[in-house]
């Protein structure tokens, strides 16, 4: 897992993006800010991550995301959307510990939908999508 550390409280992150778009940011930004690059997190870490955050993330998410990328958009699923889906999903169910296995798939799949829908750019994809919910 990365771990970044010896930072005192003068350091600060002002943007995160991925190495691609580097070429869009102005010159005054890249003359004015230290660029740091980084590789993306690997699928392990990924995981290791989400269970360090949300230890009871349920398995079903992990197969979603494997079928995601095979039916709907050919693309990996964007980590970041992975724990937006994830936090929406344990505020769903946080008042409610003992909810039942059916009503938890219930709740992730509304998680996903809310998360990715609006992403979704064609009518074909938006089909997919809840096709594969």
């Amino acid at each position: 897992m990365k771990e970044w550390s010896d930072f005192n409280e003068n350091f600060k992150i002002f943007a995160t993006s991925q190495f691609e778009n580097f070429s869009n940011l102005s010159e005054a930004i890249k003359s004015r800010f230290s660029i740091i690059q980084t590789s993306k997190y690997s699928k392990e870490e990924q995981y290791n991550v989400s269970q360090i955050y949300y230890k009871d993330t349920p398995y079903k998410l992990y197969t979603f995301i494997n079928e995601y990328k095979k039916n709907v958009t050919k693309k990996e699923l964007n980590f970041s959307n992975i724990i937006k889906i994830i936090s929406l999903y344990k505020n769903i169910i946080k008042n409610n510990e003992e909810i039942q296995e059916v009503v938890k798939h219930k709740n992730l799949a509304i998680s996903i939908y809310r998360v990715l829908f609006p992403l979704m750019k064609t009518k074909k994809k938006k089909k997919k999508l809840i096709k594969l919910i």
